[in-house]
């Protein structure tokens, strides 16, 4: 079985996946994009679920990239998000808790729909 780090979500495809595909991974975007889901593979259960008004005062709007960190964080790319709203999010999942984001609206706008984090073994 592959290791949280390794099991980045594929797009999955119809919106409402089947238990064959869920299996191949185990971090999925809902249809909607707006709210990352961790799956266990084996049961086919949520194990984490984070909704689009859950985190404190950030919405996130679509979810376009999502790393899993070798701490077990995610780093949720928020694109489209608006002013105000970062547009990076390390969250760790089972608190919920947000660890860092990153917000330069002013110089990359509202379309960052593509990130890609550098040596996170470095990365709290």
């Amino acid at each position: 079985m592959p290791s949280r780090r390794d099991s980045f979500a594929p797009r999955l495809s119809p919106a409402t996946p089947d238990s064959a595909q869920i299996r191949q991974c185990k971090v999925l975007q809902r249809a909607l994009l707006h709210s990352p889901v961790e799956i266990d593979p084996d049961s086919i259960q949520v194990v984490c679920q984070l909704d689009q008004y859950e985190l404190p005062e950030i919405r996130l709007a679509w979810v376009t990239t999502l790393e899993v960190l070798p701490n077990g964080n995610y780093v949720i790319g928020n694109c489209h998000a608006g002013p105000g709203q970062p547009l990076l999010i390390e969250v760790d999942p089972t608190t919920k808790e947000v660890v860092w984001t990153f917000d330069h609206y002013d110089l990359l706008g509202n379309s960052v729909p593509n990130s890609q984090l550098l040596d996170v073994t470095t990365i709290r």
